[in-house]
């Protein structure tokens, strides 16, 4: 029996202004409904009349879809429904920089994210209706707490264009040696497994993955806080599948990486369809389709033990699952990539029989 009634995916944004049409690079959202299990339940005589089968939706602010994507969630809780929710965007940082910048006893993304959504004022991150955002300010702050706790000249956050001295333009070890004397990482483990995966730090240019971290982290911090019926995977999870039994497990919210379906996305993406409309919709197929095969539980098991010989300069299963988090889907062996993308051939390969 499929674990979810419903899969939502977002494609992220961090542009500093309203999006004024739909474009590339502007926040994109896809709702797909369960696809056989759906159809069990209706045969069993479930009232299905109000069932949003699937869609896409454009937003033109980050403050306008979580508005509308929480107006969902609640009505998908309030009629009984599950919801796997996906955001494009990191969860965590390389391990060992959460307690650098929090000072927190214990390595805790999640400690990061309050800090960052106004916890701590000088790394708040302002974001306000229109998408002016101050990223850029806090990224300076981050940079100067690591340069003062730590040996290093420059800290690994860059990209700022207004030539900032703490955010340099370009990335200050970049081609060079990352410094031993940083405690964590250039990278996460789970960014060495997903191909073409950006750093966390570059916060300008193309897939600037560093400021939609800062910018969405805290607006997934105040979704986990306003629905208590929202898991965080993994944080909240470990690397065991969600209780579907669980109240606290209406929805599960994961790290996803779109690019991952590559391939599978630009074979089935419609004739001018903009890409990053095109990966949403299809990821959420995805996951429904290996989701109707009972298959899905599999990709919360994230990754496996590491068989490296160097196990001082590798995260431990601990520090993932609470500090660097885990892109749904990758693997070491990108065995469930293959498994997503051979759900999709299949699907399309159906529809096109006659």
């Amino acid at each position: 029996m499929p674990m979810f009634d419903t899969y939502v995916m977002v494609d992220w944004s961090a542009s500093n202004s309203p999006a004024n049409r739909p474009k590339a690079d502007a926040i994109w959202w896809a709702v797909q409904a369960a696809g056989s299990s759906w159809s069990r339940r209706q045969a069993a005589g479930d009232d299905v009349s109000d069932r949003l089968e699937h869609g896409v939706f454009f937003e033109h602010t980050r403050h306008a879809a979580m508005s509308h994507i929480r107006s969902f969630l609640r009505r998908e809780i309030e009629v009984g429904r599950r919801v796997l929710l996906g955001f494009d965007f990191a969860f965590g940082y390389p391990a060992g920089f959460a307690k650098l910048i929090t000072a927190a006893k214990r390595d805790s993304a999640r400690t990061l994210w309050r800090q960052l959504s106004g916890a701590r004022a000088e790394i708040t991150i302002e974001d306000d209706e229109k998408n002016k955002n101050n990223r850029f300010e806090v990224a300076a702050e981050l940079n100067k707490i690591v340069t003062k706790t730590t040996p290093v000249e420059m800290g690994p956050f860059w990209g700022d264009q207004r030539k900032c001295p703490s955010v340099p333009r370009r990335d200050p070890y970049g081609g060079g040696r990352w410094p031993e004397d940083l405690c964590f990482e250039q990278r996460r483990e789970t960014d060495h497994h997903a191909p073409g995966a950006q750093s966390v730090w570059k916060l300008a240019y193309s897939g600037c993955v560093g400021s939609q971290v800062l910018t969405g982290l805290p607006r997934l911090h105040g979704l986990a806080e306003e629905f208590k019926e929202a898991t965080v995977w993994p944080f909240d999870t470990e690397f065991k599948v969600p209780n579907s039994d669980s109240s606290a497990s209406r929805v599960v919210i994961v790290e996803i990486y779109p690019s991952l379906l590559g391939d599978a996305i630009e074979i089935h993406k419609g004739p001018n369809e903009i890409l990053d409309r095109a990966q949403v919709r299809l990821n959420a197929l995805a996951f429904s389709l290996l989701d109707d095969k009972d298959q899905l539980g599999q990709l919360f098991l994230g990754p496996r033990a590491s068989d490296t010989n160097d196990a001082a300069k590798q995260p431990s299963l601990r520090d993932i699952r609470e500090e660097e988090g885990w892109i749904f889907g990758v693997d070491k062996e990108l065995r469930h990539r293959d498994r997503l993308e051979c759900a999709l051939t299949e699907h399309f390969c159906r529809q096109e029989r006659p």
